[in-house]
């Protein structure tokens, strides 16, 4: 379902519907490790339901940062995961949301991410804690956030809509100082 490649790094992980991680190396393909963070959530009981389309289940999203972390979102559990380079689990948090949008900063410190709340969530990738959000989710006047794209040197934040609208965020800046 999700695949990210780092070259530099020489690491490539993919996510399955079943909720497994693997990670190998990009030049041999030789298998590193996998992980598991599903285990022991019984899939059958766990997926979400369908809302108008295919249900979402499993890994939906994985990255390898600049930084060398792992991060992975589970539909399943509607948790995000990151993870050292050696497979250590450092951070987890609850989306308490569908999440269908993810971007991660080219310096790899924070992840951002959109879904069914209509509200974009900026994340410190080392702990998942909260640095910033943007929208309002009582109002959810955009509609469900469907993709999010940096612009050039990341002073741009162009948000898509399910509605189909495009929020343009000027001046965009996220401070180094967990909130």
């Amino acid at each position: 379902l999700a695949v990210s490649v780092n070259i530099e790094l020489d690491v490539i992980v993919s996510g399955s519907r079943d909720g497994v991680v693997i990670v190998r190396t990009v030049r041999e393909g030789r298998l590193v490790r996998i992980l598991n963070p599903e285990h022991e959530a019984d899939a059958a009981t766990m997926a979400l339901p369908s809302l108008g389309g295919p249900a979402l289940s499993g890994i939906l999203w994985c990255s390898v940062t600049t930084q060398g972390h792992l991060l992975t979102y589970s539909a399943n559990e509607l948790v995000v995961r990151a993870y050292s380079i050696n497979g250590k689990l450092l951070a987890e948090c609850e989306s308490y949301e569908r999440l269908r949008a993810f971007t991660v900063t080219q310096d790899g410190k924070f992840l951002l991410t959109g879904g069914d709340k209509g509200e974009v969530t900026v994340r410190h990738v080392h702990d998942l804690s909260v640095a910033h959000k943007y929208g309002d989710p009582s109002e959810n006047a955009e509609g469900i956030i469907t993709s999010l794209s940096l612009g050039p040197n990341e002073r741009f934040l162009f948000v898509g809509t399910n509605s189909g609208r495009m929020l343009i965020f000027a001046s965009f800046h996220i401070d180094a100082k967990p909130q």
